[in-house]
């Protein structure tokens, strides 16, 4: 199950063959799109169906427990490279 509208379904919704009418009828109806680098109007099916598209959820980078240690790190410091002659 895609989670986009196929292309036929696109112009059945606009009544529209070309992409930039198809875009302009999108505009006018209000419908959230994007459009891809071939130029043609991407319809997600919530728009559409007017549900609530809800964010992916990502686990948020937290320090690790336990005890810090000064430990350097082999990148804390810039070395120059060495000298060829």
């Amino acid at each position: 199950m895609s989670t986009f509208l196929p292309a036929d379904e696109v112009r059945i919704l606009t009544g529209k063959s070309w992409k930039s009418k198809q875009i302009e009828a999108l505009k006018k109806m209000r419908i959230a799109f994007f459009v891809n680098a071939l130029g043609y109007p991407i319809v997600t099916k919530t728009a559409v169906e007017g549900k609530k598209e809800e964010a992916p959820t990502t686990k948020q980078w937290s320090p690790p427990d336990g005890p810090q240690t000064n430990k350097k790190s082999k990148f804390a410091t810039r070395h120059a490279p060495p000298r060829t002659r």
